[in-house]
């Protein structure tokens, strides 16, 4: 359990590191915060990517080829060089850490909340601008990121989940609300 811990805070040490990086020169907290997204975007399609980079006995000079033919061109050479830099300091491992970290703490500076729906069908343009709004007075963020998801066997209706807060207004939901209370009348 320490491990995790300790490795928590290592991955928010390099996230940290990496927004001092970027408040030192404008325009890089955005480009930055667009990097680390597609990283994880990446890493959440491509699996293999992510384990070849944890596996400690491949190659560091392998590990680096694999960052420079993936996102040399995509990302700041700043970025590709960070990466490079955890490479080099066994660190590579926590590079889905470091990317979620990051993303937090450029909401924080955007005073941004992050929500993410869940719905059985997809969201209307119109839906979803409703929602963020809704979404903006609720919180009194500044801004809202929405992730979208769609989830057939929510029958009807959505999941809202705002940081640690869910909100389930789904029909599955709703069914199952009604089936405890049938059982324990």
């Amino acid at each position: 359990m320490q491990q995790g811990k300790d490795s928590e805070q290592i991955a928010q040490r390099y996230a940290e590191a990496l927004k001092e990086l970027a408040l030192s020169e404008t325009g890089l907290l955005e480009q930055f915060g667009n990097d680390t997204d597609g990283i994880l975007q990446v890493m959440e399609e491509f699996p293999d990517f992510e384990r070849f980079l944890v596996v400690p006995v491949i190659a560091m000079v392998d590990k680096k080829r694999l960052l420079v033919e993936a996102f040399g061109g995509k990302v700041h050479p700043y970025m590709l060089n960070f990466l490079q830099l955890m490479v080099d300091r066994r660190r590579i491992a926590l590079l889905r850490p470091v990317c979620a970290s990051y993303q937090r703490i450029l909401r924080e500076l955007q005073q941004t909340t992050l929500a993410e729906v869940i719905s059985a069908v997809p969201l209307s343009e119109e839906q979803a601008s409703a929602l963020i709004e809704r979404i903006r007075r609720r919180t009194a963020a500044v801004r809202v990121e929405l992730r979208r998801r769609v989830d057939p066997e929510l029958l009807g209706g959505m999941i809202i989940k705002i940081g640690d807060e869910v909100i389930d207004a789904s029909l599955r939901g709703q069914l199952r609300k009604l089936t405890l209370q049938l059982t324990l009348s």
